[in-house]
């Protein structure tokens, strides 16, 4: 596993999802190979063949939207068990897929998709329900993440994360060139996340152009069909590098963190 970049949070420094997610690029991975960062504890790493970027080329002709309810459990997710995470199929409520990290760690289980068969220009819409176990921890964050692709040292993976815990909403970047975690919005989640029975989360994904001309990722976060939280990130100088990819994880971050994902659909953003 190797160390993630954290996601900050009040209270615990710079461990977090806001704390915990130190989230620096775990979608697979295996126990070895770990790199630390400074305060990040330690995370879970995605090996290429085991991340959720998928190995297949885009076709040329639009797939539709994908979804799973996980009432089989030969759908396609990989089932890992690690030290510091896991996922597999669970049979809670008809069949889900349950995600979990028992360490100051991050896993975003990947998805059996391709997002470029789904939406050819990458602009994506994920929705899932999502369900806190009796473990889950005070700290535990979750949500989705989009665009993943290898980092260019090839050693983690890049994408865009939306997530939440139990008091923020949160979008971050794992970067382009070595899947270390950018933080970039951040609000208060109120009321939106209703506490002790599951919550729908819905996330966007598209390319437009930034305010200077540039392309720029329009990123937003739905809890219970409320915007949470949303941002513009352009590719520029100024920001952490990026790019569109064609892979979608379930994320959880943070010792203790335990969650139940179920009715994930996929589709191209409208």
């Amino acid at each position: 596993m190797r160390s993630l970049s954290p996601l900050r949070r009040p209270g615990l420094g710079a461990v977090l999802l806001a704390g915990v997610l130190a989230l620096t690029a775990a979608c697979g991975g295996d126990d070895e190979g770990g790199k630390p960062e400074a305060d990040a504890g330690t995370g879970a790493t995605p090996s290429p063949s085991e991340s959720a970027t998928p190995s297949e080329s885009p076709s040329e002709e639009p797939a539709g939207p994908f979804s799973d309810s996980f009432s089989a459990k030969d759908s396609g997710w990989k089932d890992v068990d690690t030290e510091g995470y896991y996922a597999r199929y669970d049979d809670a409520d008809g069949g889900t897929f349950r995600v979990g990290t028992r360490t100051n760690a991050s896993y975003a289980a990947p998805a059996p998709l391709v997002v470029g068969d789904i939406a050819p220009d990458h602009a994506i819409r994920v929705d899932v329900d999502t369900t806190e176990t009796e473990d889950m921890s005070d700290i535990g964050a979750y949500g989705v993440t989009c665009w993943n692709r290898p980092t260019e040292d090839g050693a983690a993976e890049a994408a865009f994360l939306l997530y939440v815990d139990h008091q923020s909403a949160y979008i971050g970047l794992w970067g382009e060139f070595s899947g270390d975690y950018v933080d970039i919005a951040k609000q208060d989640l109120g009321g939106a996340l209703q506490a002790g029975q599951s919550n729908h989360l819905s996330a966007t994904c598209r390319e437009g152009t930034g305010d200077d001309g540039n392309p720029a990722a329009e990123l937003a976060l739905e809890v219970n069909g409320d915007e949470v939280v949303s941002a513009t990130y352009a590719q520029n100088g100024k920001n952490a590098a990026w790019d569109v990819g064609d892979g979608v994880g379930l994320v959880t971050a943070g010792a203790g963190a335990d969650v139940l994902f179920d009715n994930v659909r996929v589709a191209a953003a409208k």
